[in-house]
């Protein structure tokens, strides 16, 4: 396995910012394995992270105004946007969730990476003009905000297609082959992320959407999940209708749908500066502890990475 140090990831970093720190020193070695990058012809960014952290560090930089889509097979991330917490990974035997982060300026980025934790990712970044070309404006994602981070269950087809992408390329496989795999991969995500975040299901009516939106605020209140009955009841639906309705926009069950918003925003008031036991009322659980036994299933890392105040580092320009 290869070994990367500092110049390799600086190398890396530098390429997407001209302001870039480190707590490591110079020629220590940070990660072995494989880190590849590379920008493909449509001018998608794709990166694949296949590597065992060999110490605990951090990085910093400042980070483009752009759109970011993270899968995560194996580990996890710990890191803060202007301050903000943004951590996101996969427990064991958990499930694999593609995480968007949307930045509408140049933000502080900075990450700690754990020895000894071996992180298996892919990460997508798009440029603003890139999705303009593609007819999807900054306020179509950000609706008005500075910063939107979003979670989805991730399909098992773009599992397999990462799983592929991260292992060795085989003896006699033409780069031109491994280029056009990476850039289907990363379009399907983009085309899957894009559906999840504008709620774009298949033959969905004005109505049914507003339906949709109304249920899932009234049942996204902090507190108790309410029964069925009466989430149906908000949107002026049956019961029957309702999990259809939820089948045929999310493939989800209604509860596994409404578990997941409720989820997003005990996150969101996490990121905000709320402390666990307040983030597990919003989420409707009676204890913490039931909560960060959900939240760690769900997003692969304890509620506490959320909650936890980020600590001023010291990072080395030189």
């Amino acid at each position: 396995m290869a070994q990367i140090g500092r110049a390799e990831i600086e190398q890396v970093l530098l390429g997407r910012s001209a302001d870039f720190g480190t707590t490591l020193a110079a020629g220590q070695v940070a990660l072995r394995g494989r880190c590849l990058g590379a920008s493909t012809p449509l001018g998608l960014s794709v990166n694949l992270h296949d590597a065992f952290a060999e110490t605990s560090f951090e990085t910093r930089m400042t980070r483009p105004a752009n759109l970011m889509l993270h899968l995560v097979l194996e580990g996890s991330v710990s890191a803060h946007v202007d301050g903000t917490a943004f951590c996101f990974g996969r427990s064991k035997g958990g499930p694999v969730q593609l995480v968007l982060s949307a930045t509408a300026q140049p933000t502080d980025f900075r990450r700690r990476f754990t020895g000894g934790q071996r992180l298996r990712k892919a990460t997508i970044a798009l440029s603003w003009d890139w999705l303009a070309r593609h007819e999807l404006g900054m306020d179509d994602v950000l609706e008005g905000r500075a910063h939107r981070y979003e979670a989805w269950p991730v399909p098992q087809r773009e599992i397999a297609q990462a799983e592929a992408l991260l292992a060795p390329m085989e003896e006699g496989t033409r780069r031109a082959a491994r280029v056009l795999e990476q850039e289907a991969f990363a379009l399907s995500l983009v085309r899957f992320a894009m559906a999840s975040l504008l709620h774009v299901g298949p033959d969905l009516t004005r109505a049914e959407r507003d339906r949709l939106a109304r249920m899932e605020a009234f049942a996204s209140a902090p507190g108790p999940m309410p029964e069925l009955d009466l989430v149906a009841r908000s949107g002026g639906i049956s019961v029957s209708t309702m999990r259809r309705m939820f089948e045929k926009a999310y493939g989800q069950t209604v509860k596994a749908r409404l578990r997941e918003v409720r989820m997003e925003k005990a996150a969101a008031a996490l990121r905000a500066g709320a402390s666990v036991l307040e983030a597990a009322h919003v989420a409707g659980y009676e204890t913490p502890a039931a909560f960060a036994t959900a939240f760690r299933k769900a997003k692969g890392m304890p509620p506490s990475h959320l909650a936890r105040t980020p600590r001023a580092l010291r990072m080395d320009r030189n």
